[in-house]
């Protein structure tokens, strides 16, 4: 269930990026108003974020300022895929003993079990499509569907 999740955060962010790929540079970049100013602001917060708990997941936590936030779509956009290549592998090699250790914020030092962070990933990325789905629409794009239940349709296809 827990790569699974880890593969539902690749491919609605991919889903929403291929729609981003088709909109003017204008439009990913103008100022708009929500939790983040812009289509782009909210994928580097995004990204931000998938590095953030990426690293503490795999055992080497990085602090949130330690984290280089690509500047352009594009840029952003190529550095994702090769990030959502890393967390499937990582996802895929790890044991069942592997997935029931905990994790530590290195700000708070607070611990939790490795699930909760996938789960806390995963649900911190829909949060955040959702806005990305109006910001979308503000700017004149039309949204993908990146439902979870559309990921098990696609992914688990019996």
């Amino acid at each position: 269930m827990l790569v699974g999740h880890i593969g539902f955060i690749a491919w609605a962010t991919r889903r929403d990026l291929d729609i981003i790929r088709k909109l003017a540079p204008e439009q990913i970049t103008r100022e708009l108003v929500s939790s983040f100013p812009s289509i782009l602001a909210t994928l580097q917060h995004l990204y931000q974020g998938n590095v953030w708990w990426f690293s503490r997941m795999r055992g080497d936590p990085v602090s949130w300022e330690q984290i280089s936030i690509p500047q352009s779509f594009a840029e952003l956009d190529a550095n994702w895929q090769k990030l959502f290549d890393e967390m499937a592998a990582w996802a895929k090699s790890r044991t069942r003993k592997q997935w029931s250790i905990t994790v530590t914020n290195p700000n708070t030092k607070k611990t939790d079990p490795l699930w909760q962070a996938v789960m806390h990933l995963s649900n911190h990325d829909s949060y955040h499509r959702g806005q990305l789905t109006t910001l979308i629409r503000q700017v004149g794009g039309t949204p993908t569907n990146t439902d979870l239940i559309n990921f098990y349709r696609e992914a688990f296809k019996p």
